[in-house]
């Protein structure tokens, strides 16, 4: 799944389905923790707590692995707009430093905390080199 050029990978949706299997009390995804339930067995309506702390409710068909990419794809296009809008203060010869210190700071915290590497790295770069 790709999403305006950042590519959500197959380890990303595992990695976000893994913390969303552990938080739950299911067992990690990978076996190497062996407390909690079997993570495939969940079931329509169950409510599960997401790693940011939202819940969600179980739908018929969802599988963890679903839930994980439906919540890494939502993330990323919040993130997305909120990168745009970073980019647009910094790009703005208008803007105050106090605002671009912000919008710094803003792409530092999402850089962070992106379930999408793609965008880490997009951000990375930019914070690197500059804005464009």
């Amino acid at each position: 799944m790709e999403i305006e050029g950042i590519q959500i990978t197959l380890a990303d949706i595992h990695l976000v389905a893994n913390a969303i299997a552990v938080k739950n009390g299911f067992h990690d995804l990978d076996y190497r923790v062996f407390e909690g339930e079997n993570p495939d067995w969940i079931y329509s309506g169950n409510l599960l707590i997401m790693p940011d702390g939202q819940a969600c409710t179980v739908n018929p068909g969802d599988s963890i692995w679903y839930i994980a990419s439906r919540l890494i794809r939502r993330g990323l296009e919040r993130d997305l707009e909120t990168l745009a809008s970073c980019k647009q203060v910094l790009a703005d010869t208008n803007a105050s430093e106090a605002e671009k210190a912000a919008s710094f700071k803003t792409l530092e915290a999402l850089s962070r905390n992106t379930s999408s590497s793609g965008l880490r790295k997009r951000i990375e770069l930019l914070l690197k080199s500059g804005v464009e």
